[in-house]
């Protein structure tokens, strides 16, 4: 999914949530992981495609999952059910807090697009420790090392498994649970926390439930 930042000025990011379907959210399943029993993908806009009979895995384009399995391995593609779908949240009493923990994921020498230098992300990222700038301005931050992947591709499934070993630490580490809100951001987006947190408080989001902002397409 695409990094949190602030919301775009023209318009508020709306408070979503998961519905219960009647497969639970915990039976959904998340990419490389098998749907073929749940026929039900924990991403929104993602599909369960069949491989074969006994395996299906969650994408929003099957030739991506037949791209990037190992030759001789194909798939029928039958799709076998969508996402779990989520709701529009409205505005409540008592509302959620506005404290923000944020983190971001820093990888040394890795991969950049032309012309832009190695090692920029650690170069803004000391800038905005030493500026109380982006994440470094909200209640509670951490930084995390990645990992260099091995190839140029910028598909997001080439970095799958770096983030998924984040978002564990994260979960590990439990810095989190003392804030409101959890926001992960790229080390090179413009972010304002304090923007964030007016758009939050002019959102009302209910207090105690779990959902998430929806500001991208």
């Amino acid at each position: 999914p695409k990094p949190t930042a602030a919301p775009k000025p023209t318009a508020a990011p709306k408070p979503t949530a998961a519905p219960i379907p009647a497969t639970t959210q915990k039976e959904c399943a998340w990419e490389g992981q098998d749907c073929s029993k749940s026929k039900c993908c924990r991403r929104a806009g993602f599909k369960c495609f069949e491989q074969g009979p006994g395996w299906a895995s969650c994408s929003n384009d099957c030739a991506l999952l037949k791209k990037f399995s190992p030759p001789g391995k194909t798939w029928t593609c039958n799709v076998l059910g969508g996402d779990q779908g989520v709701v529009e949240v409205k505005a409540s009493k008592p509302a959620a807090g506005t404290t923000l923990f944020c983190f971001s994921v820093v990888t040394p020498q890795g991969v950049v697009p032309p012309g832009v230098e190695q090692g920029y992300e650690q170069q803004i990222m000391q800038y905005q420790e030493q500026n109380k700038m982006g994440i470094a301005a909200c209640d509670a931050h951490a930084v995390y090392q990645g990992v260099r992947v091995s190839t140029g591709s910028w598909r997001s499934v080439v970095n799958t498994d770096i983030f998924n070993k984040v978002w564990k630490q994260v979960k590990g580490d439990a810095k989190y649970l003392d804030a409101d809100w959890t926001v992960k951001v790229d080390v090179d987006a413009v972010f304002f926390p304090d923007r964030l947190k007016a758009h939050i408080t002019s959102l009302s989001p209910p207090a105690d439930t779990a959902v998430y902002l929806h500001n991208i397409d």
